[in-house]
């Protein structure tokens, strides 16, 4: 029927403006944050947001009234690395030898970044989400969070420049169980080993005080 109709394409434009596929970027205090959004698809990432992640940072960058550079996802995962759709895609530009992709274009600027990187990590990351990290000057992770680099099932190498960082990191053994044996890094070990410089309650992440922490240039958890 015709009221059905109208139902079906009104509950089809909500989800599809509940659905964001997006990088948002804002400031606060002195904290340029970058949010990746696309939660549906646990903030997995497309080649145009990889393109709003480097446009952010190099916004960061250029920002004279910011000292740290913040990334985080949105909900309960912190990024599952790429998001291959082939809506999301462009399959011959990512198969060409003569063009630098969104993931390595990131990684360059975070190599080069001239503020603090820091990373706040809201849940879980994979791949290329968890292997950049390792290029990031300060890592908070909530208790929820685990790391895991499946470059092994995949049939492809480690990323992110962490056949570098990883073992700088955390020692050979550690580094090469996680890279070429998919081995899974809870939150408490990746305190332990160094790759996380604290571990918050997920409840207490998104805290007025985290935040604030972060806003003002200085980290403090809620109940230190």
């Amino acid at each position: 029927s015709h009221l059905q109709l109208c139902l079906y394409c009104s509950i089809s434009v909500l989800s599809t403006k509940i659905h964001r596929m997006s990088v948002r970027t804002f400031v606060k205090g002195s904290t340029f944050w970058i949010r990746i959004e696309n939660a549906k698809r646990a903030n997995s990432v497309t080649e145009k947001m990889w393109d709003d992640m480097c446009r952010g940072l190099d916004q960061a960058n250029n920002d004279p009234h910011t000292t740290f550079t913040a990334i985080t996802g949105e909900g309960d995962f912190y990024s599952a690395s790429n998001d291959f759709s082939p809506a999301n895609w462009n399959t011959k530009k990512a198969a060409s030898k003569d063009v630098e992709t969104g993931p390595f274009r990131m990684g360059r600027r975070l190599i080069d970044h001239d503020k603090i990187l820091l990373g706040l990590v809201n849940g879980p990351a994979w791949g290329i989400a968890a292997t950049t990290l390792g290029l990031m000057d300060y890592v908070v992770c909530s208790d929820t969070a685990y790391f895991q680099t499946p470059f092994c099932i995949l049939g492809v190498t480690p990323e992110g420049g962490s056949s570098i960082s990883f073992p700088e990191i955390m020692g050979t053994s550690r580094a090469n169980g996680l890279l070429l044996f998919n081995e899974r890094l809870e939150a408490a070990e990746a305190l332990q080993c160094g790759f996380v410089g604290k571990v918050l309650a997920n409840n207490d992440l998104w805290s007025i005080n985290t935040i604030t922490g972060f806003s003002e240039g200085r980290f403090r958890a809620p109940h230190d």
